[in-house]
């Protein structure tokens, strides 16, 4: 047992040492629950956590969680490919099925490849993402990938491929419960059909997108209504186009929505050839601090100049154009190099990461090979120490063995000698039982012969009074020998049941309680005073020797212990209601009805 409790302590040390600390796990978990609302305060927790003290899955995990918070903040640059590479390497080379860990990397390095411009490393990522979360229950993520799939497909105006991926990310958005989602996912499919040229079916779906606008954040609506406003004027719909925007206008707080509709409308009266209204509307777009709409403007704004020859202010609006233009490009090189400046310091955190790993890998291991000899010597220790008592208790009980075997030729000699006494006794009570006859003889005889003599009958008479009453205590002593010899010759089975039991491998300390019951019993010890919640066990097993079987029946019967206890008492052969009442510590009566009650239970069973 205690070996066995060694190796137990053992295997529970080194899957201790293998799971990490559980406050990692727990800090993992609490970033993991507040990337969707709280992505900084996530982003804080994973920076802060000790990386030199994570295993390969820690690591991995917080790898994700990274390009995943800074993803939801709208910092694609903070990291670097390799912290999101490592990742997916890692859950591809654990086997197995994929999990939904291993589908998220994949899509965040996906999203990664797409934000560096490799648009066919994204696909990929993004069709192996596809695939593994096929095989978990993620509608979620399997709603975004596919969408992920079909901006992609889009931007290559591959519009066919980019419809079918959004027209498959739509159930999945309605499993996921993202309303804003699914409206927003209706209306990238009527774009997909307007682009197509299926007019009927971008304008069912435009128009189940306008019934549902209500499901969209604030200051999202308007946007859909001027991609509608486009679609209307494509058609030729121009003056319901125009009426809708117009109508648009005035509900519109925020002025990067009022700069796109003016803009939409200025569009709108160039198609009408209102040339003095779309240069009103551009003039206030050119305005706007959205510098993309004003680069715009201003090339329209001297487009319309050269309509109407004013040649002077279409070279100042080129002006302007020129140098909106610089200043968009000069922009996104400054964003390029704080890309590249991002990515260095990613690979450099990624670097000292690894090194930091491998010193934590290498100290994990010195301490493992450490526990593991301490283990092990406290095994050698303990399994010493139970050979030394197993070496003890052989010694005891080779010592009962003997004082048994010496109490059983003492058991052999007392039953011969009450053998021979009893012969003794009835020798003597055949020549009492021979003179009464002999006497009744003469009596008869006397009687016969001396009917006259009464005073000599009477004395006759007096004598075979005397004699049957000395016949009388002779058969008493004769009926108490005989009592004395079955209970010597139960006491000497029960004793070669015990002798018996000990050599079969039985418990010693059952053997020792029984002798001192059976002392008891024929009157040679007092006084036995033990609790029996500790010998009852004890009375079990050695009854069970005795009766197999007993031990079930007793427990399917559900009786008390102080019943058990009779039943034990009564299997092992002790008859004396005193004794068993003593050692039961119940009442002599009590012992009297249970043992109807118990009789009858052992004649059932």
């Amino acid at each position: 047992m205690r070996s066995l409790f060694l190796l137990h302590i053992i295997a529970i040390c080194l899957c201790w040492m293998s799971c990490g600390h559980t406050p990692t796990e727990r800090l993992l978990a609490e970033a993991e629950a507040r990337l969707e609302h709280q992505p900084d305060s996530a982003l804080a927790m994973l920076q802060r956590l000790p990386v030199n003290e994570l295993d390969e899955e820690q690591t991995a995990l917080r790898a994700l969680l990274l390009t995943q918070a800074s993803h939801r903040m709208r910092k694609a640059g903070m990291f670097g490919d390799t912290l999101i590479d490592g990742a997916v390497a890692y859950y591809e080379q654990t086997g197995g099925a994929p999990s939904l860990y291993h589908g998220r990397a994949l899509f965040y390095q996906g999203i990664r490849r797409e934000f560096r411009g490799n648009i066919e490393g994204a696909t990929a990522s993004l069709l192996k993402a596809r695939q593994a979360f096929s095989s978990v229950e993620a509608p979620h993520f399997m709603g975004m990938t596919l969408e992920r799939l079909g901006d992609i497909y889009y931007g290559q105006r591959l519009y066919e491929r980019a419809l079918e991926c959004y027209r498959s990310s739509y159930p999945y958005k309605v499993l996921a419960s993202k309303p804003s989602h699914q409206v927003w996912m209706l209306k990238n499919i009527a774009t997909c059909y307007r682009l197509l040229h299926q007019a009927d079916s971008a304008e069912v779906y435009y128009q189940r997108v306008l019934s549902q606008t209500g499901l969209l954040a604030e200051g999202e609506a308007p946007g859909i209504r001027l991609e509608y406003a486009a679609f209307l004027q494509e058609q030729g719909q121009i003056d319901e186009a125009d009426r809708m925007l117009t109508e648009l206008l005035p509900t519109l707080k925020d002025t990067t929505w009022m700069c796109k509709t003016l803009y939409c409308l200025g569009c709108i009266a160039i198609d009408r050839r209102d040339y003095p209204r779309a240069e009103e509307c551009f003039r206030v777009t050119a305005q706007c601090p959205d510098s993309a709409l004003q680069r715009s403007s201003f090339s329209l704004l001297a487009e319309l100049a050269r309509v109407r020859k004013d040649y002077q202010t279409a070279v100042e609006y080129n002006r302007l154009h020129s140098i909106y233009d610089q200043q968009m490009r000069d922009r996104n090189r400054a964003v390029e190099v704080s890309e590249l400046s991002w990515q260095a310091s990613a690979d450099n955190l990624q670097q000292q990461h690894s090194l930091q790993q491998r010193q934590g890998r290498w100290t994990l291991w010195v301490t493992v090979c450490v526990a593991l000899t301490l283990l092990i010597l406290l095994f050698l220790y303990f399994r010493h120490r139970k050979r030394k008592a197993e070496q003890v208790h052989s010694l005891q009980r080779e010592a009962l063995t003997k004082d048994l075997e010496e109490m059983s030729r003492q058991r052999v000699e007392e039953r011969r000698d009450l053998r021979s006494r009893i012969s003794l006794k009835e020798r003597e009570l055949q020549k009492m039982e021979l003179q009464y006859q002999k006497n009744i003889d003469k009596l008869k005889q006397q009687n016969d012969a001396l009917k006259g003599e009464s005073e000599e009958m009477r004395r006759i008479e007096s004598d075979n009074r005397t004699l049957l009453k000395e016949k009388e205590r002779a058969t008493m002593a004769l009926q108490e020998l005989q009592t004395a010899h079955d209970a010597l010759q139960a006491d000497h089975l029960r004793w070669e049941h015990c002798f018996s039991f000990l050599q079969q491998g039985g418990n010693s300390a059952a053997v020792l309680l029984l002798m001192q019951i059976q002392s008891q019993a024929a009157g040679r010890m007092h006084g036995l005073h033990i609790r029996r919640e500790s010998y009852l066990p004890l009375l079990r097993e050695y009854a069970e020797f005795l009766q197999p079987g007993i031990g079930a029946r007793l427990d399917e019967a559900a009786l008390p212990a102080n019943k058990q206890l009779v039943i034990c008492l009564l299997c092992a052969g002790i008859a004396d209601n005193r004794l068993i009442a003593e050692a039961a510590a119940l009442s002599p009566d009590t012992v009297r009805i249970y043992r109807k009650d118990l009789q009858r239970f052992l004649s059932e069973n």
